[in-house]
């Protein structure tokens, strides 16, 4: 009761918020550079699978994919001017080096695959093996402070508008493939 009465609840939850909006913008900017590193080479083993599902530049550019360097710290070196590494680690980017000094960029030479909360804010990332024998196949984002498995459903960001007029959803499995759907016209 006295931390209600000093007004020290609302000012956590400023402070809690004040830091969400910034895993939030540090997810946005992982995202826009995974997808410009993804268009700035279209000889990639990355690219090359994307335009073997049959996906151009424009699904690139609408669902945010992109392509994480071969790299322990191509992406923090981009964001850092931008974002501490205490936010860059918050939002699930990067991870604590086993020795315990510095971090290590999370996604290394993989396929990005950014995920949207029903907002359309970039909340997370699903991250797909694209060299033979690269464990695991997909590697995901960890839950955060902007990002919790169970709430989030892929697609549903691009889907919202066709379920209300089809009034019926479909669930699909995996990334790629309600990307194939949405963009061949079933975009429930």
């Amino acid at each position: 009761d006295r931390l209600r009465s000093r007004g020290l609840g609302d000012v956590y939850k400023r402070q809690a918020q004040g830091v969400k909006n910034q895993v939030l913008d540090a997810l946005k900017a992982a995202s826009e550079f995974y997808t410009r590193n993804l268009l700035l080479d279209k000889t990639s083993k990355g690219y090359q699978y994307i335009q073997k599902r049959g996906f151009d530049d424009s699904v690139i550019n609408r669902y945010k994919l992109g392509l994480a360097p071969n790299s322990y710290d191509a992406l923090q070196n981009n964001l850092k001017k931008d974002f501490p590494l205490d936010i860059l680690d918050k939002a699930g980017l990067v991870i604590k080096r086993d020795s315990g000094s510095g971090y290590v960029d999370r996604f290394r030479n993989r396929l990005i695959i950014s995920i949207f909360d029903e907002k359309g804010n970039v909340v997370a990332f699903g991250a797909r093996a694209i060299e033979e024998g690269q464990t695991p196949k997909y590697l995901n984002s960890p839950e955060t402070i902007a990002y919790n498995k169970s709430q989030v459903l892929y697609g549903l960001y691009h889907a919202k508008d066709s379920i209300k007029k089809e009034d019926a959803v479909i669930i699909m499995e995996g990334y790629f493939d309600v990307i194939s759907a949405q963009t061949n016209g079933v975009e429930n």
